[in-house]
């Protein structure tokens, strides 16, 4: 029954021997910083609450949205996707991740990115929720 892959308990088991918590649907690594799992997308943050959204394969970054947290705000400061990638909706993967976060810790997003701000112009109703756009000349 177990297959190929090995059974749920078995990977969970693993899991949590690596450091791994779950949370919700996602798993949480316990640590100086923490990473989670969105099908192949990660999300890592450092203690002060900077890093990114970010695929890897074979230890190469492939695409990147670079963010921090503070406070009740994640901004988004820069997306970057790879060559290799281009062109396979990567980046439209990057913000569903993000806004997946940000809905389910109670965030609000200052998109300075280009294409971040770009969608969420785009598309103002998906993105109502979530859009701090009363940031600007608050300290």
């Amino acid at each position: 029954m177990g297959g190929r892959g090995g059974s749920t308990s078995d990977k969970t088991a693993t899991r949590a021997r690596k450091g791994f918590v779950p949370f919700g649907s996602l798993w949480i690594f316990v640590g100086v910083s923490y990473d989670i799992f969105m099908d192949e997308i990660q999300l890592r943050l450092n203690p002060a609450g900077h890093g990114a959204f970010f695929i890897e394969k074979d230890g190469e970054r492939l695409a990147e949205m670079v963010v921090s947290v503070a406070g009740t705000n994640l901004t988004v400061y820069h997306t970057e996707v790879s060559e290799k990638l281009r062109g396979q909706g990567v980046a439209a993967k990057l913000l569903k991740a993000m806004t997946t976060y940000v809905r389910e810790h109670g965030l609000k997003v200052i998109p300075l990115c280009p294409y971040v701000h770009a969608e969420f112009k785009r598309h103002p109703d998906q993105f109502a929720d979530i859009w701090n756009q009363d940031w600007h000349g608050k300290p």
